[in-house]
């Protein structure tokens, strides 16, 4: 079976084909074009993160950025759907599923949201077991500024993030759950059970890698 990360791969590049360059994401700012150069340069220039990590190198980044965007909306999504070129680190075997599963979800997921026409997705029993194993492995990462703990549940299974005297039951799709910790809040069909107050404090965490 092909991996989750290629199939996401084909189908962010046909969902970009569809929207064509102009469309809005839930990324702030970013148009659908501004999303693909940052998949672009996140796979072929590494260098151009130093940006993101580093607000002095930022006019850097941004340089890069604008170096991709005249190559074109229709040829850089022929490179995304191709693939990541010879001397990117996603060509190690093993890394682009390992990587780019969470990534290409949630960013495929920004296009798809961000549109009036949206209509859920629905993942087989096999995708939905890799990515529930996926968020428990890394949720705490994803979820560490929390002040309260947190117990995910959904369709999977129940697992508790973070332990705390307070805790709050996040319960939704495993894709919903992934999209809320990545910042996605308002887009997430997420319920929440616990107190008020600590299901306060965990709506009002910025989540964000």
């Amino acid at each position: 079976m092909t991996s989750l990360a290629k199939r996401e791969r084909y189908a962010i590049a046909q969902t970009l084909r569809n929207l064509g360059p102009d469309a809005p994401t839930l990324c702030e700012g970013w148009t659908s074009f501004d999303l693909l150069v940052h998949l672009i340069s996140r796979e072929n220039r590494p260098d151009a993160a130093i940006g993101i990590l580093i607000p002095a190198f930022s006019q850097y980044s941004k340089k890069v950025a604008d170096d991709i965007k005249q190559r074109g909306f229709e040829t850089l999504v022929q490179e995304f759907e191709d693939g990541p070129k010879q001397f990117s680190p996603f060509t190690i075997p093993g890394i682009d599923n390992l990587a780019n599963s969470f990534e290409f979800l949630v960013h495929h997921e920004d296009l798809l949201r961000a549109q009036p026409n949206y209509v859920a997705r629905v993942f087989g029993d096999l995708d939905k077991k890799l990515l529930w194993k996926r968020f428990t492995q890394s949720g705490r990462l994803f979820l560490r500024k929390a002040k309260v703990g947190i117990i995910a549940k959904s369709d999977q299974g129940v697992f508790t993030i973070k332990s705390g005297n307070s805790c709050v039951t996040m319960e939704g799709d495993v894709v919903d759950l992934i999209l809320y910790s990545f910042g996605r809040k308002s887009a997430a069909n997420i319920k929440f059970e616990g107190d008020e107050e600590s299901i306060r404090i965990l709506k009002e965490t910025k989540f964000s890698l």
